[in-house]
């Protein structure tokens, strides 16, 4: 039986190095898990509130990595010529987030995921 919370769409930026060159490929992927939160940090007297990001993708069979990019939803934007990383980050905040932190949860008898961090 699926995950009655896995209803987001998202889509993948996985980046790769041919040639010295970052070369992008998008994947969309559907059943997904997506949550967006608002963390708040004090340091003395500074406050600062920063989004944190949750995917969890039921798939073992996928290529993630480190500093690749999520956006939630069904997008057509590529990076290469026209734009690069940065500026598809910009142009879908809040709901984009490269991955910095990844889990490989697939070895579990159930609930087989991968889940992405931002």
């Amino acid at each position: 039986m699926p995950n009655p919370n896995y209803t987001h769409t998202i889509t993948l930026f996985h980046k790769t190095i041919v040639d010295k060159k970052e070369v992008w490929k998008a994947s969309v992927l559907s059943n997904c898990f997506y949550k967006c939160e608002t963390t708040v940090s004090q340091n003395g007297t500074d406050v600062t509130k920063s989004n944190t990001y949750t995917v969890r993708i039921p798939q073992v069979s996928i290529d993630v990595s480190m500093d690749d990019i999520i956006v939630y939803g069904s997008v057509n934007d590529e990076i290469g010529q026209g734009m690069n990383a940065t500026q598809l980050l910009h142009k879908y905040k809040p709901d984009a987030f490269r991955v910095t932190s990844i889990s490989d949860n697939t070895r579990y008898r159930f609930g087989k995921h991968i889940r992405l961090g931002g």
